[in-house]
């Protein structure tokens, strides 16, 4: 606590102020502005300021904003308010003028000290209790203190200044340039990539002229083979020297199947066969084969014969299966009556075919022919007078 020093802090509107302490006359209270001492009204004139009570001073003009007020007493120090004679009166007004002017000076002793810079109990340096320190002479040993002017016009060129305000104007791109610190490290850990990119600058501005992301197929600065990523169409497609053509995706590529073939398309579409031949194709979207497929017959003249073209018998053009033989047969001869058919003849182990026509004089036992490959069939042979073989159907 201050013992006979009181401070304030203008505003540029304040005019009166409390004294806080007590003094012994006007004159020994010093008021000052900013370190410049101001002179008080003691004679009815116009001054700084004026006492209008024993405890307040009033400013003529308010002091200006921020400015540091400083209101002290200050005791003559110079010769004493009492001088005391052998012989005399002790009086209580001289023993208290002498007492108090001791006191006075001891509370203002204390003041100075305190307002002073000293040193902390906590850390051992000196504190100036978070106010500037003024008036300092410039350093001449490497542990002096420097001064604000000392450090901006002496130590500092004025290249050192310029290049620190550049520093500050781009203190935001350093602050990104530390957040991005990691990405800095990868990119000095692939310096030997970054500079084979570097020596591939012209194939790498190659491909950014070739490759392209519009809203629309460019128009122009156009070369065969070019990409672009239509945003619109959400299509990828190339230049062929004349059109922009897109680039097919999914499991399957539309492709042609020769140099002349020049609308793409599924390897299925780009074969044509004829009846009664398919295309399977198999593994798609990867390593694809085709499969072609017959039904009844590759061509007309080997095109297997239905049932009803089997009985019927009239349709030269068709195969016979042994199932389609059978039903001709089965058919066929259950329509005949009476009917002499030329068998086999067997005769000492040796099949013979018999020559008659139309009867003879032959004549001809069951036992010399062989029915067992018609018994499934149903069949029953016999022969007639005329030695003919006869077939009769069930």
């Amino acid at each position: 606590m201050a013992y006979a020093l009181t401070k304030y802090t203008g505003n540029g509107t304040l005019v009166t102020y409390t004294i806080g302490f007590d003094y012994r006359q006007a004159a020994d209270v010093k008021v000052k502005i900013n370190g410049v001492e101001k002179v008080a009204d003691t004679t009815s004139q116009t001054n700084d300021y004026s006492f209008p009570s024993s405890n307040q001073i009033t400013f003529t003009v308010a002091p200006p904003d921020q400015s540091a007020i400083t209101i002290r007493r200050s005791t003559s120090q110079d010769a004493r308010l009492v001088d005391y004679v052998a012989g005399a009166v002790l009086k209580e007004a001289d023993l208290d003028a002498d007492s108090t002017q001791a006191f006075f000076m001891a509370q203002e002793s204390i003041d100075y000290a305190q307002d002073a810079i000293a040193a902390s109990d906590v850390t051992g340096a000196f504190d100036a209790g978070n106010k500037k320190i003024g008036n300092v002479a410039d350093p001449t040993l490497a542990q002096d203190a420097v001064t604000k002017n000392y450090l901006e016009n002496t130590w500092l060129s004025s290249a050192d200044k310029t290049s620190i305000s550049t520093l500050a104007a781009n203190n935001s791109a350093i602050t990104t340039l530390n957040t991005n610190m990691s990405a800095i490290t990868s990119v000095n850990s692939n310096e030997t990539n970054i500079n084979t990119l570097v020596s591939n600058i012209g194939s790498v501005s190659d491909f950014a002229n070739r490759y392209r992301v519009e809203t629309t197929d460019p128009s122009s600065s156009l070369d065969e083979g070019d990409l672009v990523y239509n945003s619109t169409d959400n299509q990828l497609k190339f230049y062929n020297g004349t059109s922009w053509n897109a680039v097919a995706t999914g499991a399957d590529v539309k492709a042609g199947v020769s140099a002349n073939d020049t609308s793409p398309g599924f390897l299925n579409g780009k074969l044509v066969a004829g009846s009664n031949i398919t295309f399977v194709e198999n593994n798609d979207g990867g390593n694809e084969t085709l499969t072609i497929n017959g039904t009844a017959a590759l061509f007309s003249a080997e095109r297997l014969a239905t049932t009803s073209e089997a009985q019927a018998g009239t349709d030269n053009t068709t195969g016979m299966t042994p199932l389609r033989v059978k039903e001709a047969i089965t058919h066929n001869a259950g329509t005949v009556s009476n009917a002499a058919f030329y068998g086999f003849k067997q005769t000492n182990g040796v099949l013979q075919v018999d020559g008659t026509t139309g009867g003879g004089s032959e004549a001809y036992t069951l036992s010399d022919y062989k029915d067992s490959e018609f018994a499934s069939l149903g069949l029953t042979f016999a022969i007639n007078s005329n030695g003919h073989l006869l077939v009769t159907t069930p």
